[in-house]
């Protein structure tokens, strides 16, 4: 085989202690969730983030009861739920990052499912795209500058006013 061919095998890469019953890819396919979704007599409820990449564990978390699962649309955000077909109480979901820290958490009377807006499509142009491409060199460190003035709480006036004041 020549470099970079793969050979087709299936080769294991890890073996999880835990019982899952699906794996969750995020839609840029680096991130993948192990989920033990409720099943039977077991109640489930197991979350493992993990990055494929390196295949290292970011984060072990509970949902009891666990339902179902979902990516959002930009794969930043992740899901679990307890519907109303699997649990006669405590319906509700939890909005997570990637890397498995709850974010948000609300019980929902009689929750029967959780889905995330699509993608909307782009309001700009395939052009407008491009010239902004073509101009990010530009536009970053404009932006940047922006963000630092921003996170400080400084406007432009005030840090005017103490470069004159270190001047004196």
């Amino acid at each position: 085989m020549g470099q970079g061919q793969k050979s087709g095998k299936i080769e294991t890469l890890k073996v999880m202690a835990q019982p899952v019953t699906t794996a969750i890819w995020a839609p840029n396919g680096q991130y993948v969730v192990l989920a033990a979704m409720k099943t039977g007599a077991s109640s489930g409820g197991q979350l493992i983030f993990v990055d494929a990449n390196d295949m290292s564990i970011m984060s072990k978390q509970e949902h009891p009861d666990l339902a179902d699962v979902e990516w959002d649309p930009t794969g930043r955000y992740f899901t679990s739920y307890v519907n109303l077909w699997n649990a006669k109480r405590d319906h509700s979901f939890k909005v997570w990052t990637f890397q498995g820290t709850l974010v948000f958490e609300k019980n929902v009377e009689r929750l029967a499912a959780f889905h995330w807006r699509p993608r909307p499509p782009s309001l700009l142009t395939e052009e407008m795209i491009r010239e902004v491409r073509r101009n990010r060199s530009v536009w970053t460190p404009k932006l940047e500058q922006r963000d630092r003035l921003l996170r400080t709480g400084e406007s432009a006036k005030q840090q005017e006013q103490r470069r004159k004041q270190l001047d004196e």
